[in-house]
């Protein structure tokens, strides 16, 4: 009995000292981030802050959250402004999201994201969104919480209007080279964070600005798309209300002769309001080649962005022809890309 008081009194001595008490680790003292808002002013980052606001409960169920604001030479300095200026210790754990603000996405973004990807605390599936605004005005939107950003990362899955992407996803983009990175983009309305699809890069730098048409092309040509929604006027009036489920997508490169790359989008579809036969399931199938057709003219071709996994394609299926190229990027572009759409429409 008295080797175990002197263990549980030991124990205890030890918590004490070691900062680890419950005194010591009280919430109200933890800046609790939620998620991050990052623009580039001149030569230095200036950070927003969401954080939980531990000082202040609103009850069991209510998270209440506030911001502080930031800057300095680099992210980390930034961060530890706002640190310095709430008197409390940072908890990165629970962060969910950056936004990078429109001078950042302009000027470039590896720098700023090389920061998250080495600090420990950051998880890797923190979703990144960009934004041709301020991020600290979408950090303050009125509408603005974690659930309203997880929602429209989620809008990928659901809808097919945006491309989500994640740290770990879009640095993995911007360090190989072998693929333009492409995440979200929010903008502000009355207000209000609204989502307005997504944006593509030109190495770091932002390139090109995808619409929802794009963003789902972009999806069903890469085998990416889990369940898309579209709607588009009928030639005899009204609109073509249609989903699509079981999507899949197949691409080959084939460096027979020329460099062609050849992609097959297979998927079931559901439409709504009108009745399933073989007209409404060409038109269909007419719509969804001839968006994928034009996205893949307007990025690849124009914007010479390849967001459509080309180029790694290539270096998987032909190593040796992808070796030889002087300039595989450009060899890409000018390459000859057929598509081929085959839907069942649920009777």
């Amino acid at each position: 009995m008295k080797r175990f008081l002197a263990l549980c009194l030991g124990l205890i001595f030890i918590l004490s000292i070691s900062g680890c008490s419950p005194i010591e680790n009280n919430l109200d003292k933890r800046l609790i981030v939620q998620g991050i808002g990052i623009d580039l002013d001149k030569t230095d980052y200036k950070v927003t802050v969401m954080y939980m606001d531990t000082a202040n409960p609103v009850g069991e169920a209510d998270v209440k959250s506030s911001f502080v604001e930031g800057s300095g030479s680099s992210v980390l300095a930034a961060l530890t402004d706002t640190a310095n200026k709430t008197g409390r210790e940072p908890l990165y754990g629970q962060c969910s999201f950056i936004v990078l603000g429109g001078e950042l996405i302009k000027n470039g973004i590896a720098e700023p994201l090389e920061f998250f990807t080495d600090y420990y605390e950051f998880h890797p599936n923190i979703n990144i969104f960009c934004s041709e605004n301020a991020a600290d005005k979408i950090m303050r939107a009125d509408n603005m919480s974690v659930r309203l950003m997880q929602d429209f990362a989620d809008t990928e899955s659901s809808t097919g209007k945006t491309i989500s992407c994640t740290l770990n996803e879009i640095y993995a983009d911007l360090i190989s080279g072998k693929k333009s990175a492409v995440t979200a983009l929010v903008d502000i309305e009355n207000k209000h964070a609204v989502l307005k699809g997504a944006a593509a890069f030109d190495g770091d730098k932002k390139g090109a600005v995808l619409d929802s048409e794009q963003c789902m092309a972009v999806l069903l040509l890469c085998g990416d798309a889990k369940s898309v929604w579209d709607i588009f006027p009928s030639d005899e009036g009204g609109n073509i209300n249609y989903s699509l489920s079981y999507c899949k997508s197949n691409i080959s490169a084939s460096t027979n002769e020329a460099l062609v790359f050849n992609i097959s989008v297979n998927a079931h579809t559901a439409a709504y309001g009108a009745k399933s036969n073989g007209r409404l399931e060409a038109k269909i199938k007419s719509r969804i080649k001839s968006v994928c057709e034009d996205t893949l003219d307007t990025l690849l071709k124009k914007k010479k962005l390849d967001v459509f996994n080309l180029e790694r394609t290539l270096y998987k299926d032909d190593y040796g022809f992808y070796k030889a190229l002087e300039n595989s990027k450009q060899s890409v572009v000018l390459s000859r890309v057929n598509v081929q759409v085959e839907i069942e429409l649920e009777k």
